[in-house]
């Protein structure tokens, strides 16, 4: 009488029109399981089988947005106040241009630093976390750091004329012009 071999986990049995077991990541992050037929066409072709979702409403988009701007407000509060405490300087200092610059520029990359980090590592700011939508690639896979470096560095220029950049949004079917930039969407989970 022969012993069956063991076989690691993900792995088929080629003989038996057993079902196989494939660990893959969901587009929220956490791992599931996915169970398919060994013969389908789908894993033949080698075609993704990502879940779609529904793009996020502008209105969610923009509540996300401004739950992150108190968020930054906050924090940049923060800043001002410790950095008048330890180095003893009245904001008031703050005023001439000299010192202006220099710290509006470092407030500027602590804000987009908050942006990148969170999307990157959970696809997902505190405000869009709360609202329930998500940053993904077009085709549905997680967004690299690459992807949201250029999504926030466009959303930051598309601030400046008068949120032109946002406005792009009603016109190109819920894809703001830095979701164009940098290939990427926003759904709702």
């Amino acid at each position: 009488m022969s012993r069956p071999r063991a076989v690691s986990f993900g792995a088929r049995k080629e003989s038996t029109g057993v079902r196989r077991t494939k660990r893959r990541r969901n587009v929220a992050g956490s791992m599931s399981l996915d169970f398919e037929h060994e013969g389908s066409s789908a894993d033949q072709k080698g075609v993704s089988l990502r879940r779609s979702f529904p793009l996020a409403s502008a209105s969610k988009r923009v509540g996300a947005a401004l739950i992150d701007l108190f968020i930054v407000m906050g924090i940049d509060s923060a800043v001002l106040l410790l950095t008048e405490r330890l180095a003893q300087v009245p904001l008031d200092t703050f005023r001439e241009i000299q010192l202006w610059l220099p710290l509006v520029a470092f407030l500027m990359l602590l804000d987009c630093s908050y942006v990148v980090a969170l999307t990157t590592f959970g696809g997902q700011t505190i405000g869009k976390m709360l609202l329930g939508i998500r940053v993904v690639l077009r085709d549905g896979g997680a967004v690299s750091f690459r992807a949201v470096t250029i999504r926030t560095a466009v959303a930051v220029l598309s601030v400046v004329p008068l949120g032109i950049g946002y406005l792009y949004m009603l016109i190109a079917k819920g894809h703001a012009l830095h979701d164009v930039a940098a290939k990427t969407k926003v759904i709702r989970e």
